[in-house]
């Protein structure tokens, strides 16, 4: 009963998680606004997890009750502990509200180009509890998201590139080059 619950618990895991991302490629595809995918991808990666995460507290409160073991004292035991815990794990819990603030607030998504706290580079995953970013020379930054106040994104709803080129003098054509965003 354990190993069937296991397994059926990767199955729906898995049947979630590609549900999900088909709703989310067909949500994405509908929009051509490049800000609006990237916010939706940074989404998409937190509900994924949290649902694994549910699905698993699932899983194992179930394989505990074929044990024979009494879950409610577990539960309530979890409810005061949670309570305790809560006091203890403060930042935490900052961290988590804050990360649901940035997600809403559409502030960051992955891919974009940022400066933390003088740190500029990619963001590379946010969720929850962090943001990390890549910098130029490709160190990676950890960002608790509580610590998270100012945000410079240099790739918000606008971003541009600026290149030296050169033209012959001899060239008689006049040209126009343009860039597009991908």
């Amino acid at each position: 009963d354990v190993l069937i619950t296991l397994v059926i618990t990767t199955i729906i895991i898995k049947i979630i998680n590609k549900l999900i991302s088909t709703l989310f490629r067909t949500i994405s595809n509908r929009n051509n606004d490049i800000n609006f995918q990237k916010q939706l991808k940074t989404v998409m990666i937190v509900l994924k997890s949290c649902l694994d995460l549910m699905f698993m507290a699932f899983a194992i409160l179930h394989i505990l009750n074929v044990f024979g073991i009494d879950i409610k004292p577990i539960l309530a035991t979890a409810g005061v502990l949670g309570l305790a815990v809560g006091f203890g794990a403060q930042k935490f819990i900052e961290d988590i509200i804050s990360g649901m603030l940035l997600l809403m607030d559409g502030q960051l998504r992955v891919g974009d180009v940022v400066k933390i706290k003088g740190v500029m580079g990619s963001v590379e995953k946010l969720n929850l509890r962090l943001v990390v970013i890549r910098d130029l020379e490709g160190a990676i930054h950890y960002f608790r998201n509580h610590t998270v106040d100012d945000v410079t994104n240099y790739t918000k709803d606008f971003s541009y590139a600026l290149f030296e080129t050169s033209v012959s003098y001899n060239s008689n054509k006049i040209g126009r080059a343009s860039c597009r965003e991908r």
